[in-house]
């Protein structure tokens, strides 16, 4: 990771930096929620990624009707070594698969729903900085200011986090026996509760200082779930939020 002038589109030191997983590395990762520049494969075979932050494709716990996505097409032309160089239309997506470079076309965009999504095969997960240069060069495009990934990545830590932790979360509990939908209800309640002074488990994900106390705490209440489902019998009843 090179992060220089506050003032230039940051470039990734190499690929790797841009991936959380690709390829066949995806399919372990099924339960985690959809998230920002996530590469998605939908059933008319165009292939998309989701640009907006994962606050913006939901209402509270309700996914929004349409989610806006953009086309990624192949890339032609070598990568730039430098990204601020020009290209300022795209998000260069180097060594996706092995045999094709992609870019996230920004005048290309499509509105899809959440049954478009569902439908849909997820090729790529961004990492955390991927997501911070993807959002960097689409504000870029729109706006024309240059925002630094260390800014953005206050914006999107958390919710980062908490991707993880429900796809975590739901792996386990799934393994016991209840089903995805049983899991959705019980960590959306869990997420949403306020009695940490008003503030819900979500927004003090936010919270760096915090961060790993929710961690924890997650893990605690999903172990008290996993002895229910042993006391209950498997997929009789939702966990208790």
């Amino acid at each position: 990771m090179q992060v220089g002038d506050p003032l230039k589109l940051e470039t990734p030191a190499s690929a790797d930096e841009l991936y959380y997983a690709r390829g066949g590395e995806v399919s372990e990762f099924s339960h985690r929620p959809i998230f920002t520049g996530d590469v998605l494969r939908l059933r008319d075979t165009r292939l998309v990624c989701a640009v907006q932050h994962p606050c913006a494709m939901r209402s509270g716990p309700k996914r929004n009707p349409v989610i806006l996505t953009c086309i990624v097409a192949p890339f032609a032309e070598p990568v730039p070594v430098d990204w601020d160089g020009g290209h300022y239309k795209r998000m260069f997506l180097p060594d996706m698969d092995d045999q094709t470079t992609y870019a996230v076309e920004f005048l290309q965009m499509a509105l899809v729903t959440p049954e478009e999504i569902d439908g849909a095969e997820r090729v790529t997960i961004l990492s955390a900085y991927g997501v911070n240069l993807l959002l960097q060069r689409w504000t870029y495009h729109n706006n024309r200011i240059v925002i630094p990934t260390v800014t953005i990545n206050a914006q999107c830590a958390g919710p980062f986090e908490e991707a993880d932790l429900v796809a975590e979360a739901t792996d386990d509990l799934v393994a016991a026996g209840d089903s995805v939908a049983q899991a959705d209800v019980a960590l959306e309640r869990w997420l949403s509760d306020r009695s940490h002074g008003g503030i819900s488990q979500r927004d003090r994900l936010a919270d760096a200082q915090a961060r790993s106390t929710v961690r924890r705490e997650l893990r605690s209440q999903v172990d008290a779930w996993l002895r229910e489902i042993e006391e209950r019998g498997a997929g009789d009843a939702p966990p208790v939020g």
